[in-house]
């Protein structure tokens, strides 16, 4: 989608706010729900005030090494948001450029607005492997949980079943 849907959806704006053509891949909240999200920040009166977290996601296709040239066009889609006044001098936002390779001269973090917001590039492998992880550890600790140990199950069941005779 362009930046016109995503002020749009993001925003709540109405169909006659214009953006540019640029295209970014997802913008989504940190509870990891993919689509186009913003934690809002709040002021003292418990009113909205804006957008408190915003993560942008771009995605490259394999085999174009992320370089400076990649980080500025995500630092682009922030920039409008910003120029447009959607988001305000509070706002933090993370964006994670990934791609099959990072360009060795253009290897680390860019940062903009004062360390309010920080483009990150990433290989996808390295994703895969994060996700994995975390998918794994939460499929362990799962699964040493104690509700799933037969013992206990069939225990509570008796249980169950006991005081429901009575």
């Amino acid at each position: 989608q362009g930046m016109t849907k995503v002020i749009q959806n993001l925003f709540g704006e109405k169909e006659d706010v214009l953006g540019s053509r640029k295209r970014p891949d997802f913008a989504i909240i940190p509870d990891g729900t993919v689509g186009l999200y913003s934690l809002p920040r709040f002021g003292d009166e418990g009113n909205e005030v804006g957008i408190e977290r915003l993560t942008i996601v771009e995605l490259k296709k394999p085999g174009i090494p992320i370089g400076d040239e990649q980080k500025g066009q995500a630092w682009k889609y922030v920039k409008e948001l910003y120029d447009k006044g959607y988001l305000g001098s509070f706002s933090q936002v993370t964006c994670f450029v990934l791609g099959s390779e990072i360009d060795p001269s253009a290897n680390g973090e860019r940062t903009e607005k004062d360390g309010k917001v920080i483009i990150k590039p990433l290989i996808y492998d390295i994703v895969m492997r994060r996700a994995q992880r975390r998918l794994l550890n939460l499929y362990d600790k799962v699964n040493k949980a104690p509700f799933l140990e037969d013992k206990r199950i069939r225990q509570y069941m008796l249980e169950k079943s006991e005081k429901d005779l009575f």
